[in-house]
């Protein structure tokens, strides 16, 4: 990331990487050893894109996991420290994972985390001073409860290229991304209640009725209420140029190295947070034991 920068493209140079970016209304390009790319998935899909120069349109495979989302109300009681510094960095406080033979899918992971901040102001700010304090009461007695499981969602997004600038060569994007409807899986919603219950004296957590309901109007955006990713992902032997190599280098750009869950050929049912951080870590790493290979 470089400050206040929009990152057009890469391109491929003799012996280095050259990065082109728009800051303050100007393009500029610097050149690089390597460049690696950690935009967040479909970010990082659109820089790869442009940097093949591509025009027309091309489709690109994204997934995620199935999500169902219900609404629990918390009896306060004390927190540990841990849980605290959580809270402060609005970071799911819980993690629940459940088996539960009954249900389609058996195996599920959830989060809990009380309703984010910027929500709460959105939502007390349309509402008179006198019910403000109410609603920020919200924070930590209304809980939302994310369950994911895997089952192979694939979701599509549409990139759409063409020159806006035949002097300089800027490429102009559009994106539109195809979202499937989530299936609500009531099973997995009372497998979830379950296992709440069972671990009452922790969580000290109440059904909401409807919460469900509730959960999904708040959360409106379905593809972005869970980590996603693939749609450039790593084989073993690529054969396209929207593919990467298992070191994270996409096939057909040089030195360019996806770090983030655009590279994930699959998305587990769980936060991918600390997963992408280790791939990220992975792919430097890998890549410096290259260069002192080369150097020996």
């Amino acid at each position: 990331y470089m400050s206040e920068c929009y990152v057009l493209q890469t391109e491929q140079l003799e012996d280095r990487v050259g990065l082109c970016y728009y800051k303050k209304g100007t393009i500029l390009r610097e050149s690089f050893d390597a460049v690696f790319i950690g935009a967040g998935c479909v970010n990082t899909t659109a820089i790869v894109d442009r940097s093949f120069g591509l025009s027309g349109d091309r489709h690109y495979s994204i997934r995620a996991p199935r999500s169902t989302i219900h609404a629990f109300f918390r009896i306060p009681w004390k927190t540990s420290v841990a849980t605290q510094i959580r809270q402060q960095n609005d970071l799911p406080e819980i993690f629940l994972e459940v088996y539960d033979p009954k249900t389609r899918y058996p195996r599920s992971h959830t989060q809990l985390s009380a309703i984010n901040r910027q929500i709460i102001e959105a939502v007390s700010n349309r509402f008179p001073n006198l019910f403000r304090p109410l609603i920020r009461a919200l924070r930590r007695t209304m809980y939302f409860a994310l369950s994911a499981h895997s089952d192979g969602n694939v979701e599509m997004a549409l990139l759409r290229s063409s020159i806006n600038n035949d002097a300089t060569g800027e490429i102009g994007q559009k994106i539109s991304i195809t979202e499937y409807d989530v299936e609500r899986n009531p099973d997995l919603v009372q497998s979830v209640r379950r296992a709440v219950f069972e671990h009452w004296r922790t969580l000290r957590m109440i059904p909401i009725p409807f919460g469900d309901v509730l959960a999904d109007y708040f959360r409106r955006n379905r593809l972005g209420g869970w980590h996603f990713g693939g749609s450039l992902p790593m084989r073993s032997e690529p054969t396209q140029d929207d593919e990467c190599w298992p070191s994270g280098e996409v096939k057909g750009l040089e030195d360019v190295f996806i770090l983030d869950s655009a590279a994930f050929p699959s998305i587990p049912s769980s936060t991918v947070a600390l997963l992408s951080a280790a791939h990220g870590h992975r792919v430097g790493r890998s890549w410096i034991s290259r260069l002192q290979r080369g150097a020996d």
